[in-house]
């Protein structure tokens, strides 16, 4: 071996030592904070029936699940007028909003298919029954769910007790 090659292996070796680690210890930071949180925190999964009798809706809630996880805060606008959409607000105990989501209605099922012609057709199915699943952060003071239509927010459809 030329001594070239020697040095340049010498050299090569000496920049991965530096730049593999550090050798300061570490220390908490915001973002490994988070992650201890994240690890700790639990999901509630509410498995809500909707059956649609006449011109009433029932919500029955059938199943609760409990598991490991965080979830993001949802973003949306409470302002859209989606006849698919249910608006769903979870209560305290004194009735104060803790967080607001937004499920599909499971009574509308759209389809898109292409037809004869060649072109796309769009196809609305109305359901007498379906469900829903609601995801929550778990906290221990979540008491009820209003679940009101996307179209009328200021009609409450159900209020279920937790």
């Amino acid at each position: 071996m030329t001594i070239n090659f020697r040095i340049f292996i010498l050299y090569l070796l000496i920049s991965l030592q530096f730049s593999c680690g550090s050798y300061a210890p570490e220390t908490p930071t915001e973002e490994s904070n988070l992650t201890t949180k994240i690890e700790n925190s639990m999901i509630k999964t509410f498995i809500i029936e909707v059956t649609k009798n006449e011109h009433l809706i029932e919500f029955n809630i059938t199943n609760t699940i409990v598991s490991k996880g965080y979830l993001k805060p949802e973003r949306f606008n409470v302002t859209d007028n989606d006849p698919d959409k249910f608006i769903c607000e979870i209560l305290d105990r004194e009735g104060n909003i803790i967080q607001e989501t937004q499920v599909h209605n499971p009574l509308i099922t759209h389809y898109e298919y292409e037809g004869h012609d060649g072109g796309m057709k769009k196809k609305t199915v109305h359901k007498e029954k379906g469900s829903i699943a609601i995801r929550l952060n778990n906290t221990s003071n979540i008491s009820y769910i209003n679940i009101k239509e996307s179209i009328n927010p200021g009609r409450i459809l159900k209020t279920l007790k937790l």
